[in-house]
């Protein structure tokens, strides 16, 4: 009984958040800036969609809903702050939009990162084989754990980052303690790192990312990069990962990027909310945002 009201819970809460984007499941944080100047009071959106838009007013913005963010967190030169924890409390405040308002006092690379707590939705077959298509996976790998339900049980969490530089980027050399946050693994449970930091680059450069699955290289990812240029045109390029995780990107132009991926795999039985037995899948979401001078 519990299980079940945690579930009907979680769908309602997902339905609430998701009012017009539908099954949609992106999620990603889009600061008002990327490169904010020391003392600049930042905002930034959390946003939804199934077609990804880098422009705010296109895509659904989302509030941080307490009880579905299993982490929130900024990093910096300075260490890690929770910013869970400096909320008001859950019970007076259970809703937060736009997620992030601070003023940004400590220059350098900004790293923020979300975790999201597992949502469950349920598909009718023919529609997850067409999201199978979507995500440009092998269907045929899933077709025997599918069988012949009529309905495909989903639980998913989204792992989200957005990199900042807050002031202008120190030159290589003179780079200050926390430098290196773009490459810096935090424990996600699938996580995005770039291995080269995107505000020392110029246009034409190449950027690797290496995706992570708990704690590990994941290859044979389908992963997208999205670049909104000035004029808000967005262009799309798919890569898959290595053996060693690693998939890279030729920075075609200056402008707001963002890389996301979907990890899917029969539901493992983890003795969290339910077990394997209420769950046919489980997927795992990443985003990450940053932008090019």
């Amino acid at each position: 009984m519990k299980n079940t009201f945690m579930i009907r819970w979680l769908i309602t809460a997902l339905m609430l958040c998701l009012t017009t984007t539908g099954n949609a499941h992106d999620i990603w944080l889009l600061p008002e800036q990327f490169t904010p100047a020391l003392g600049d009071t930042l905002r930034v959106r959390q946003l939804a969609g199934d077609e990804v838009s880098l422009e705010p007013g296109k895509m659904e913005e989302l509030p941080l809903l307490r009880r579905l963010t299993g982490t929130f967190e900024m990093l910096n030169s300075e260490g890690s702050i929770d910013l869970l924890a400096k909320l008001p409390s859950e019970r007076s405040v259970p809703v937060i939009k736009p997620v992030f308002q601070r003023t940004m006092n400590t220059a350098g690379l900004t790293l923020l990162a979300m975790e999201h707590d597992f949502i469950y939705m349920d598909h009718h077959s023919t529609e997850f084989r067409k999201y199978l298509a979507h995500e440009n996976l092998a269907r045929d790998n899933y077709l025997a754990h599918m069988g012949e339900r009529s309905i495909q049980r989903e639980r998913y969490s989204r792992s989200i980052k957005s990199l900042l530089q807050v002031g202008s980027p120190e030159k290589p050399q003179l780079q200050p303690a926390g430098s290196q946050l773009h490459r810096r693994a935090i424990g996600q449970r699938i996580e995005i790192v770039l291995l080269q930091n995107p505000y020392l680059l110029k246009t034409g450069d190449e950027l690797t990312a290496q995706v992570l699955f708990e704690g590990k290289p994941l290859p044979g990812k389908a992963v997208t990069a999205y670049h909104a240029n000035e004029q808000g045109v967005v262009s799309s390029y798919i890569k898959h990962t290595d053996d060693n995780g690693m998939a890279s990107f030729s920075l075609t132009g200056s402008g707001s990027w963002l890389l996301r991926l979907m990890h899917l795999l029969p539901c493992r039985d983890q003795s969290d909310v339910v077990a394997c037995t209420d769950v046919d899948w489980e997927s795992y979401w990443a985003s990450f945002s940053f932008s090019l001078d």
